[in-house]
């Protein structure tokens, strides 16, 4: 054993050395592989955080979340009254917790007097227990809190302690002022809490009972989180609730008659969005890995190929051909690992830069890291590539013919080298095509989505929401009046050209979708309906947006409560429920707005995203007055509240202003989700145009890696054939055919490899099919780009080595031995 061992010191002693003595071709296959090993150290961090690594729960594996499902919208949120008949019928969890986003004004206490908007959950009581959650500080919710008319009592986050409230401490027990009612602090939650959807409070849903969560056929947001028994599957428990959704539709048809519960793993929906860019970035960066090895072996070869008669030689002397591969094998995986040493170093720049580059809405982007994991992917990944791409090099000089490679002169290459190289490079040429196209499919369909039109006005369009003073929240006649001072102070602002109030905000993809029926009389059964997608706005939010009228007049301030009820459908809206027909003056009949007269028609707006047009089950648009909500649904639907300000100049040069006059005179009404219209719309392609960014970086690697292979071998040939070249220029060879020679030599490589990856591209093109808009993965005029572009820079990539050749003095070529 210690023979062995002494012989591997030895042989990496003998590789470093070797490795050292050739410094111009160490450094250039440790930077090679430095871009492949680091880009894919930096992807797979992402890759781990997000999908990988073990949520931040005892028993994570035991997690699972719970939604309605109906055919008309696949997942939904939960009825109330439903999450606890599935509390007292099911037979699979050891406890099951509902939550629901909200918004909180905190009005004064800890380091400042000022009101501060809050993102809040209210959920069970038994939220922390079901994800096994133990409370900083405090015994946290209490179940007696969780009913109506219980003990308000507040959980807060560990961030909102240390900023609001200075770590207090002596925080638990006190109160703070929330919405105008005071909370008791009864929990703080760990530094390292994480779920689904962070928030800064935490509150009692039970509260909430003498609203409108009472309502079995109202789905307020509400998602449920369950902790399987010991031993219970995943299928047992989809098996258990769909026997108690069968229960409750025979109990409630009308309601539930439609209605099955989906039971997933936490992690799965959690990630879901995220996984296939993050698992298409991760082959991509493969790539650009494959392509760095290819690189590197080319390299190697080279280099092998003038060290023949060396290795001949200590063939002679006794080495044997394992020994001679083994060899080669050593020192490619010591190049290896020192690529992937450069490689983490600037992996841990990227990693350092990952959460501000990287779009909202993928989670967990603060846990990126390179931890041990990350480290030992790039060990195994160094690894790995030093054996791939010393295979070749190890297998050619365990083949050595002793005999032959004795008689060669020092630029002698052998001919299978020389094809093994032209393949490589081939490979090399077939990556990158494929890279090219999917980057180039991606930037085509950007631009298309650039040019589409979202059916308003997006330029000069401020937005932001707004959180009403607590103490108009005691009633629905305050909110509404609350609403109507804020929009008619910010109206009379220098430079607003209007101001209005809205419920929803195009582009967003919020689901509030809400349920009519034609010809009035009581709600038919579920699949009689139909659905539209309800914004509830005030007057001037047509003038706001800058929203075609297309028939009748849109929403008046003579709109009020008491008065018909109205609405304002949009075309799409008109087409699908009254074809052919003029709808103003007709009637539909909703679910909780009752009997509505449709008073106009306006053009359609893309409410889900650029990208979405026509892909959706739901594409109906109408519009409600905000002063026709019934006042005991007005807390509710007045609280978060859009702001739409149009300027007459650059909208955020006026934030200030809109602030102060939302504010009001008491000073205690805050903005927040502040943003113009032109970012939103940005916001609704960052992610298509972060993959798009990251492909096109991968892609370009690709290139200029493929760029260098070409150049190395041409130029690799040049220095070998320099005799064979001074034996044809002496014979009277002219030097432009000789540099056509060479560059027709590069071209035929590249083409070879073109042909090749535009193949693999229109199979791998398949998987960006959900990413692109208005083109096809096989977009012809993508791919004839690319492959216009790779022939380009393989012309470019052969004319340095086929100019040398075209310049060289025959004499001294004829000389040279």
């Amino acid at each position: 054993m210690a023979g062995v061992c002494s012989e591997m010191w030895q042989e990496i002693r003998q590789s470093a050395r070797r490795l050292l003595r050739a410094p111009g071709f160490t450094l250039v296959a440790v930077l090679t592989l430095a871009l492949g090993i680091g880009a894919n150290t930096a992807i797979f961090s992402i890759v781990n955080a997000v999908l990988l690594a073990p949520l931040p729960y005892p028993q994570p594996g035991q997690l699972v979340l719970l939604h309605e499902r109906t055919p008309e919208f696949g997942h939904s949120s939960v009825a109330y009254p439903n999450y606890l008949d599935w509390v007292q019928r099911n037979h699979s969890f050891s406890s099951l917790a509902a939550y629901r986003g909200d918004d909180a004004v905190l009005a004064g206490g800890g380091r400042s007097s000022q009101p501060e908007h809050l993102r809040t959950q209210t959920v069970s009581a038994n939220f922390f227990d079901t994800l096994g959650v133990k409370m900083l500080s405090g015994p946290g919710l209490s179940p007696t809190a969780d009913r109506p008319n219980g003990a308000p009592e507040v959980v807060i986050s560990y961030p909102l302690w240390q900023r609001r409230f200075g770590g207090d401490p002596h925080l638990v027990g006190q109160t703070i002022p929330l919405n105008g009612k005071s909370y008791e602090v009864v929990g703080i939650l760990p530094r390292d809490f994480w779920f689904w959807q962070q928030a800064d409070v935490y509150t009692p849903v039970g509260q909430y009972l003498e609203s409108m969560l009472m309502d079995r056929q109202d789905r307020p947001g509400i998602v449920v989180v369950g902790r399987l028994k010991p031993g219970v599957t995943l299928a047992a428990a989809q098996a258990d609730m769909e026997g108690v959704g069968r229960q409750l539709a025979q109990l409630y048809p009308k309601a539930d008659g439609k209605t099955s519960v989906a039971v997933d793993p936490t992690r799965d929906r959690l990630v879901s969005n995220a996984r296939p860019t993050l698992l298409l970035l991760l082959a991509a960066v493969g790539l650009v890995l494959l392509i760095a090895c290819a690189n590197v072996a080319n390299l190697m070869l080279a280099r092998s190929s003038g060290l023949r008669r060396e290795m001949a030689v200590r063939a002679a002397l006794g080495a044997s051909g394992g020994r001679l591969a083994r060899q080669t094998l050593t020192e490619s995986v010591l190049l290896g690992l020192a690529g992937g040493a450069a490689g983490v170093a600037w992996a841990w720049a990227a990693v350092a830069a990952a959460p501000t580059l990287i779009p909202d809405g993928l989670p967990r982007v603060d846990q990126i890291r390179l931890d041990g994991p990350v480290l030992a992917f790039s060990l195994g990944a160094a690894v790995l590539s030093g054996l791939l791409f010393g295979l070749i090099p190890a297998w050619q000089s365990r083949r050595l013919d002793l005999q032959t490679a004795l008689k060669e002169s020092g630029r002698s290459v052998a001919g299978g080298s020389k094809r093994t190289q032209n393949a490589l490079v081939i490979a090399e040429a077939a990556l990158a095509v494929m890279l090219l196209a999917g980057a180039g499919v991606l930037l085509r369909s950007l631009l298309r989505l650039n040019q589409v039109n979202p059916g308003f006005e997006t330029h000069h369009l401020l937005t932001m929401q707004v959180a009403l003073a607590p103490d108009t929240l005691t009633s629905g006649a305050k909110v509404a009046a609350a609403h109507r001072a804020l929009i008619e102070r910010v109206q009379h602002l220098p430079g607003v050209l209007a101001a209005a109030e809205t419920s929803l905000v195009p582009l967003e993809g919020s689901d509030s979708e809400n349920g009519f029926w034609l010809g009035g009389g009581p709600q038919p059964s579920a699949d009689k309906m139909h659905s539209a997608i309800s914004y509830i706005v005030s007057p001037g939010y047509r003038d706001a947006l800058q929203i075609p009228l297309l028939r009748g007049r849109f929403i008046q301030p003579s709109d009020q409560l008491g008065r018909q009820n109205v609405i304002v459908i949009d075309s799409r809206f008109a087409q699908d429920i009254f074809p052919g027909q003029n709808p103003v003056g007709q009637h539909v009949t909703f679910q909780f707005l009752g009997d509505c007269e449709i008073v106009g028609v306006v053009g359609h707006v893309q409410h889900w995203s650029l990208s979405d047009t026509g892909n959706r089950t739901i594409e109906d648009e109408f519009y409600s007055p905000i002063d026709q909500i019934p006042l005991q649904y007005m807390t509710l639907a007045g609280q978060g509240a859009y702001l739409m300000v149009r300027a007459a100049g650059a909208p955020l040069a006026m934030l200030q202003e809109v602030r102060t006059a939302v504010a009001g005179p008491n000073h205690d009404q805050p903005v927040y989700h502040v943003q113009t219209m032109d970012q939103m719309v940005g916001s609704s392609l960052a992610g298509q145009s972060f993959l798009m960014a990251l492909l096109a970086i991968f892609a370009g690697l690709a290139l200029l890696l493929a760029a260098i292979g070409l150049y190395g071998v041409l130029a690799y040939s040049v220095a070998q054939r320099t005799q064979e070249i001074g034996i044809r220029m002496a014979l009277g060879a002219e030097r432009r055919n000789l540099l056509a020679q060479f560059v027709a030599h590069g071209l035929k490589l590249a083409l070879a490899g073109t042909a090749i990856g535009l193949v693999g591209a229109l199979a791998a093109n398949r998987l960006l099919a959900a990413q692109l808009f208005g083109l096809g993965p096989g977009d012809p005029l993508t791919l004839g780009a690319v492959a216009l572009l790779l022939a380009a820079v393989a012309v470019a990539a052969s004319y340095g080595p086929a100019r040398r050749a075209a310049g060289c003095d025959p004499m001294q070529a004829l000389r040279d031995d």
